[in-house]
């Protein structure tokens, strides 16, 4: 008992010694009298989200505290191409000026992902090209244009600007994909066992052959008549070459997107190591 408290007596002497010299401790000459502005509590990694509406660019958006992803941070921020975060719902503060996002899925870091995933699965795109017509710059998402070209629906329209270089052969397996999503909704509850396990799997494989390309980056480049429909003359429409019967069957709920005659730049691409690597400085939804 004598030797333990001798060393309680020993811990308590040395704490306080500790306590005492740092109290001593001098950070810079005593005569200093300016101010410095900290910054905080934000860190430059954390994760800034923006919504791609028309509307829902104006509004702050935040993620439910409760959520892993409300402090989401950049792994790697050297890297610029974009990330992605769906929600299964959102709500507005009553004020209509912040968007609060549940139950948040952010997606893997795939060059490109954003691009091809609102090509994958718009309702209708116009794409976009630069002023030489030689490289696919970006894409006008939403319900499409009436007769006279106006928005269906504006306030929904997304002008969405490419970090990747889309070539045409990428344009061929979105339709590719389009197509079969549209046979499955088409056929629905009759769509037998087998036909939809090998539909799947060949979604699969062109989905695969989509995100398994080491693609470069691109400086995204803005529209210069944002939000805009019908800004391509219809002689350099180039339509897909799809079979009659399919037309004149059903009306697809994915149609299907149109390229250019533009001739467009040799752009050379390579298989990726992994389809899940790399990073982002920037999550939309």
């Amino acid at each position: 008992m004598e030797a333990e408290s001798t060393a309680l007596d020993n811990i308590g002497h040395l704490s306080q010694a500790l306590s005492v010299s740092s109290l001593d401790l001098k950070f810079g000459p005593a005569s200093y009298a300016g101010k410095a502005k900290l910054q905080g509590p934000e860190s430059p990694l954390l994760l800034r989200f923006v919504a791609l509406s028309r509307t829902g660019c104006t509004k702050g958006v935040k993620i439910e505290p409760s959520s892993v992803n409300s402090t989401a941070l950049d792994l790697e921020p050297q890297n610029p191409h974009d990330r992605m975060i769906i929600a299964a719902f959102v709500t507005l503060n009553p004020s209509e000026t912040v968007t609060t996002l549940h139950h948040t899925t952010i997606m893997p870091s795939v060059p490109g992902i954003l691009s091809l995933c609102l090509l994958l699965f718009c309702p209708v795109a116009e794409l976009r090209v630069n002023k030489e017509g030689t490289q696919y710059t970006g894409a006008l998402i939403g319900l499409g244009h009436d007769h006279d070209g106006n928005a269906v629906y504006p306030a929904d329209d997304i002008e969405a600007s490419f970090d990747i270089h889309l070539t045409q052969e990428d344009l061929v397996l979105i339709n590719r994909v389009r197509f079969l999503m549209n046979v499955v909704l088409e056929e629905g509850e009759d769509v037998a066992d087998k036909v939809l396990i090998k539909t799947q799997n060949r979604m699969r494989e062109l989905l695969l052959q989509l995100v398994d390309v080491n693609r470069d980056y691109r400086e995204p480049e803005s529209y210069h008549y944002p939000y805009q429909w019908q800004m391509v003359p219809k002689e350099e429409i180039l339509h897909p070459q799809i079979d009659l019967f399919w037309t004149r069957a059903w009306v697809p709920s994915f149609p299907f997107t149109a390229a250019f005659s533009c001739s467009q730049a040799e752009i050379t691409t390579r298989p990726r190591k992994s389809p899940l690597g790399g990073g982002g400085r920037m999550i939309f939804i």
